[in-house]
């Protein structure tokens, strides 16, 4: 292994679990200039597929970077069969992107096999099952994740999402505050402690974490999404629907997770328009839909048959 080539690689790996857009390009390029050095090497390629998946969190749409992280994560695997993080890697793209359930907890469980140890294998296979409706077999395997890696703001933050998808609150703000405490300037580590808060009632508390996300992030589609769902548990419907146009005149101008804008609609009782923009995020791959069978935010609208239509659309999951 080239020395030079194995220091960006851990650089790269460093900007990456920083979740911040900007840090993942930074390790994008990191990645490429440790292929540039040692293109024989399999562990570049599979940060690099990595590194790409994360971009879709950040207003990139899926269509353009997971065909790259898949790539990657094959390239990685031909140089290497047996490395664990590529088979991590390729089963988040199989369930995020590709929706093929089946496929993804192969990869995810052949990567488990490989190296029992992969905290990131474990993480993503609690994911799926969560993401199936199969929360029992879910927690155990996120419990192991945050044993394996604790110091990782990545593995805190997507624990607190999974925690809050599969109803356990007041684990997903202890994730939640473990992820703000690793990573205190992620917008991301508001969000998710703010989501978790807002569903304990703790709404106060809920939304100055939403609002200091904003401060740090900007109108990210992510973070005006819980914004305006934090608002509606408020009351304040009104202001909720002024953030709920600040994220529909943002698609207007970039991308924008139609799943996120969907769930806000949600909120707020407009079945229809809830119906309409989660349909598109299905059209576009957005990672978020594989979450429709168990998100929260869509409990008011399970029992609508089109809403069951939809979700049918991404797959069983088991």
């Amino acid at each position: 292994v080239d020395p030079e080539a194995h220091r960006l690689y851990l650089r790269g790996r460093y900007a990456m679990e920083q979740w911040h857009p900007d840090e993942a390009q930074k390790a994008i390029a990191l990645f490429h200039q440790a292929i540039a050095l040692d293109p024989t090497s399999a562990l570049p390629y599979s940060g690099l597929a990595e590194a790409y998946a994360q971009l879709k969190t950040f207003s990139v749409p899926p269509r353009e970077v997971m065909p790259k992280a898949r790539a990657a994560a094959v390239k990685a695997l031909e140089l290497d069969p047996y490395l664990a993080d590529a088979h991590a890697v390729l089963g988040s793209i199989k369930l995020e992107y590709e929706f093929d359930w089946d496929g993804a907890e192969t990869a995810l469980k052949r990567a488990i096999e490989l190296k029992p140890s992969l905290a990131i294998a474990h993480i993503h296979l609690a994911a799926h099952l969560a993401a199936a409706g199969r929360a029992d077999e879910a927690l155990p395997e996120l419990e192991l994740a945050e044993e394996l890696d604790p110091l990782s703001p990545y593995i805190a933050t997507y624990a607190s999402l999974i925690y809050y998808f599969t109803r356990e609150y007041e684990k997903a703000v202890e994730a939640g505050e473990a992820s703000l405490e690793l990573a205190p300037d992620s917008p991301l580590a508001h969000v998710v402690l703010g989501i978790a808060l807002e569903m304990q009632g703790r709404l106060a508390e809920a939304d100055a974490q939403l609002e200091k996300a904003r401060e740090i992030g900007g109108d990210a589609s992510f973070i005006l999404e819980f914004l305006a769902g934090v608002k509606v548990a408020l009351g304040q419907r009104e202001r909720a629907r002024e953030v709920l146009e600040d994220l529909v005149d943002l698609a207007g101008r970039q991308y924008v997770c139609a799943y996120e804008v969907s769930t806000v609609y949600a909120g707020l009782g407009d079945t229809e328009e809830a119906l309409r923009w989660l349909a598109r995020g299905i059209e576009e791959r957005a990672d978020c839909t594989v979450w429709a069978r168990t998100d929260p935010k869509f409990d008011s609208m399970r029992d609508e048959p089109r809403f069951q239509e939809l979700v049918q659309q991404i797959g069983r999951g088991g």
